[in-house]
This record gives C-alpha cells, sequence and structure tokens, in this order.
C-alpha cells in the first residue's frame, strides 16, 4: 500500500505543479456577455482562468472547463475583492494577466439621471476598476511582472447621445489605462485598454441596463432616432472581442495602450485619424441628428 500512496501524491503533486506552471488569467465580470467569452476563450487555449462574478446562481456555468475556478466577489466592495484575489493565488499559485471586464450601462439624458446613479455608475466601471488593480499591484511587482487589460469602450472615443455617464467613465478607463502603461512600466507592468464596439452581450438587458428616470419630452426625437440606429445595425460575436483581448495578453508590445474589437470600432478609429477628431465627430453628430448618408450606409451596412 505504501508504494501505491507515494505514487498517488506524485500524481498530485504533477498535478498541482502543472497548475501552476500554466499562465493565470484573473477576470472580473463573467457571468454573461463578453465576461463569459472570455473565460471558454482563455481556457479553452490553455490557460488557468480565475472567474469572478457577483451571481452566485451562475457558479456552474464553466463545470466543464477543469481550468476555471469560479469565485464570488462583488466588485465594490474592497474586502470581497481582496479574498476573490488571495483565493486566485492560493488556487493557482500566480497570476499573469489581470481584466477588468465588469462593469454596467446607464442609459438615458444626463437631465433626467440622478446623481446618485452617477456615482453609482463611476463606483463600479472606474473605482471598483481602480481598486482592482491597487489590489493585484503588489503581486504583479513581487512576480518581476505582469499586465492589466481594462475594458473601455468605443464610447470613449466617439460621442454617443443619451450615455453620458457611460461614456464618461469608459474615457475615464481608456485615459487611466494610458497614465499606469507609463507608471508601471519600469515594474514590468504593461496595461492596456480594449474599446469594443457593439456586441451580442447582455449590457442592454433588462437585468444588466439601468435606465434614467423618465425621459423629457423634449429628447424623444433624438431617443428614437438613436434607438433606430443602433437597433439597425448588426451586433458582433463577443468571440471576435475575446480574441482581441487575448492577442492583448500575448502580443509584445508595451508601449501599445488601445486595441479596437468590433467592425463599427475598427471603421470609427480609422474615420477619426483619417478626417481628425473636429471633422468625425462633426459626422458622427449629423447621422444621430439627420440620420445616415449613403455612404455611411455603405461603410456601416444595417441589418
Amino acid at each position: 500500500m505504501k508504494p501505491a500512496l507515494i505514487q498517488l501524491q506524485s500524481y498530485s503533486q504533477v498535478f498541482v505543479e502543472s497548475r501552476v506552471l500554466k499562465r493565470t488569467v484573473f477576470i472580473t465580470g463573467t457571468s454573461s456577455g463578453l465576461g463569459l467569452s472570455l473565460v471558454r476563450y482563455f481556457a479553452e487555449r490553455g490557460w488557468n482562468v480565475a472567474a469572478t462574478m457577483r451571481r452566485i446562481d451562475r457558479m456552474n456555468l464553466f463545470a466543464d472547463l477543469p481550468s476555471v475556478h469560479v469565485i464570488p466577489m462583488e466588485l465594490t466592495d474592497a474586502d470581497s475583492a481582496v479574498e476573490a484575489l488571495q483565493t486566485a493565488l492560493r488556487h493557482f499559485g500566480r497570476i499573469d494577466v489581470l481584466v477588468n471586464n465588469a462593469g454596467y450601462c446607464l442609459l438615458g439624458p444626463l437631465e433626467a439621471t440622478s446623481m446618485e446613479q452617477i456615482r453609482q455608475q463611476y463606483e463600479t466601471n472606474v473605482f471598483g476598476l481602480m481598486n482592482m488593480i491597487k489590489i493585484c499591484l503588489p503581486h504583479f511587482r513581487e512576480a518581476g511582472g505582469g499586465r492589466i487589460i481594462n475594458i473601455a469602450s468605443i464610447s470613449a472615443d466617439i460621442g454617443y447621445p443619451f450615455v453620458s455617464s457611460y461614456a464618461a467613465t469608459k474615457a475615464a478607463v481608456a485615459m487611466l489605462s494610458e497614465v499606469l502603461n507609463v507608471e508601471l512600466h519600469e515594474a514590468g507592468v504593461q496595461v492596456k485598454a480594449i474599446h469594443p464596439g457593439l456586441f451580442e452581450t447582455e449590457i442592454f438587458d433588462s437585468d444588466k441596463l439601468q435606465t434614467s428616470r423618465e425621459m423629457p419630452r423634449a429628447y424623444r426625437p433624438l431617443s428614437d432616432r438613436f434607438t433606430a440606429l443602433q437597433n439597425s445595425f448588426p451586433a458582433g460575436n463577443p468571440e471576435d472581442c475575446a480574441r482581441v483581448v487575448f492577442r492583448a495578453a500575448n502580443d509584445n508590445r508595451p508601449d501599445r495602450v488601445h486595441y479596437y474589437a468590433g467592425r463599427d470600432a475598427t471603421l470609427l478609429r480609422r474615420l477619426k485619424r483619417l478626417l481628425g477628431p473636429e471633422s468625425a465627430f462633426s459626422m458622427i453628430k449629423n447621422i444621430f441628428i439627420h440620420g445616415p448618408s449613403w455612404w455611411m450606409k455603405w461603410l456601416f451596412p444595417t441589418k
């Protein structure tokens, strides 16, 4: 019996060592949408994945993926975030990449949005993200490096109406990523921002989306045009965005910060470069005010 026990222990040791040797990504907000796609994309390519989520009813989402460890976490609770990272480190022994994906959209005109709604948006999309970075940095510095990937949005680049709070938080995330890319360079930590366009996620579903109070009548015509435009454009497959995140996690480009995902985000970025920021903004504004021109319809085919 003793040799068999020794053999069993050696297999266990090999399993633990192989788990530690594999690269590990820590992803927030993984119960649906892009977060769910990210977990599967990384796991299917040989990574360990620490997948955090608030929804304890969805903790079995990744039962078919042995390299995924699901951890309950409330991003806006500092103690919960610390415990989640410690749990991931105990389980995997290391964290190589942090993906700050958790967030939500607050939709509606600024006038009809309460300051409490705006504060809550910032607590999740900005302050929770910043706290997660602060918690991870001592581990990265001790390990000699790491990578932080923040999910921003094309809304950080283009002035879409009725997403003022959301766009402001995502612009903050994009600029934070630039600042930290410089600030953490000598610590060996690369910081990047992903700017997704429109994808088939649950961000606009009723249980995810927050809306402002009753909209004043004066905003209705523009709101109707915005909704019609948004519904007319085909949403991309979130796996395509996961592919961009995976590339950012693996490429050897420490000076590159911004990555764009989705046909709409990529084209809008190119138009901004081609026309310049002011002309591109004027063009986008005219689309919402007067509707898209024929050549814009050609560039952005609708459903």
